[in-house]
């Protein structure tokens, strides 16, 4: 998995998406591939591709915030509430809180 970090980070840094962006506009992108992946879910489709997208975007903003993503991990596993193995509560609990971060 670090070494897929590590390559994100390399092409976003060649795209320039890390510095020559902005956390408010890759939380928007994240936003809309969220929107994706719960599509796909809603629609029982292969989401793959929605989640990879979803990931790389987190990858991006955690370096633009200078968050570690080992770190924001550690926080996921004193996760008690079993409403989170539900991955439409999960998406709509998500999306509503991150639809706040955009504004």
């Amino acid at each position: 998995m670090n070494d897929a970090i590590l390559q994100i980070l390399t092409w976003a840094e060649n795209k320039n998406l890390i510095k020559g962006s902005d956390a408010k506009t890759e939380t928007l992108i994240l936003m809309a591939d969220l929107g994706k992946l719960s599509a796909d879910i809603n629609e029982n489709t292969d989401c793959s591709e929605a989640i990879g997208n979803c990931i790389i975007s987190l990858i991006i903003l955690s370096q633009m915030k200078s968050i570690s993503i080992d770190e924001s991990l550690e926080f996921t596993e004193n996760l008690q509430d079993i409403r989170v193995k539900d991955p439409n509560y999960t998406l709509i609990t998500i999306m509503k809180y991150l639809g706040g971060t955009s504004l």
